[in-house]
């Protein structure tokens, strides 16, 4: 039931978009004991601390608490319980607190990956349902697998739009977003810039990955109607774009950032689709 309890808490949390652990009206008893804030919100936010600085941490840094001879028979604060935490780990937890405890609602994110070779691009979006919190910063887990391998990236996620690198030496086919359910989060989405249509037709994308410029060549006698290109969120940008012939296009990326782009050649009867990394 461990799992279905975790999932099943996470439900419960996310029905509404506000909230907060941190009990602001104590004259009212259904809030000092709103289940839904008091107790599974603040179970999860138990469960994430133990994410963020470790079991090991997390465990002992509740016994220190537990046995601190300066809090028995006394008042004990949330203030006492983040100073122990922040004792074993090393780690300043105020932004933590701050966004999981005193603030409200939650986050939900929004991944899209692309694979170029044995190099993989997570770009990292996130959501806030509550304007208390203008961002949730939190280390992530991403689980892959393909081709009878799998392995699990945990990046530092401090910013909305964040792109992550990392290598792997299969073809990934599946991508995961926080299987274990570390993270309280709402509808969570993962996306591959590699599902699009199959790419047909004889053109070709060169250098890639790219640096500042790359062209695309048309080894056909069709004519081009446009080229677009998308970033790994599937907006569409507009780098120049330089005609060196009929069959030849330069295009400067310099003022794009390093990712994973979809380069859309489009003819009279056909659209063609290439990957691009920039780098």
């Amino acid at each position: 039931w461990w799992y279905e309890w975790r999932e099943g808490t996470i439900i419960d949390v996310i029905s509404q978009p506000d909230g907060s652990v941190f009990c602001t009206d104590t004259t009212n008893v259904g809030r000092i004991f709103d289940g839904r804030l008091s107790y599974s919100k603040g179970a999860y936010l138990l469960r994430m601390l133990e994410w963020k600085i470790g079991e090991q941490n997390f465990f002992q840094g509740v016994r220190n608490y537990l046995s601190d001879v300066n809090l028995s028979y006394a008042y004990a604060m949330t203030a006492h319980f983040q100073a122990h935490q922040e004792s074993i780990s090393g780690l300043n937890l105020t932004e933590f607190f701050n966004d999981w405890y005193y603030g409200e609602g939650h986050p939900s994110y929004q991944i899209t990956w692309g694979q170029l070779g044995n190099n993989v691009t997570f770009t990292v979006n996130q959501t806030q349902s509550h304007p208390s919190v203008s961002f949730y910063e939190m280390p992530i887990p991403i689980y892959v697998k393909g081709q009878g391998f799998d392995t699990t990236f945990i990046f530092d996620h401090q910013f909305s739009g964040q792109v992550f690198n990392a290598t792997v030496p299969f073809t990934i086919d599946s991508v995961f977003f926080d299987p274990e359910l570390w993270i309280l989060s709402s509808n969570p989405t993962v996306s591959s810039i590699n599902e699009e249509p199959t790419i047909t037709g004889d053109v070709s994308v060169y250098p890639n990955p790219a640096g500042n410029v790359f062209y695309i060549q048309i080894n056909n006698n069709k004519q081009i109607k446009s080229i677009q290109i998308f970033n790994a969120l599937g907006q569409l940008i507009e780098p120049s774009i330089i005609k060196k012939s009929s069959h030849l296009f330069q295009i400067n990326t310099q003022q794009l950032a390093k990712g994973n782009y979809i380069v859309e050649i489009r003819f009279n009867d056909e659209l063609i689709r290439k990957q691009l990394n920039k780098i």
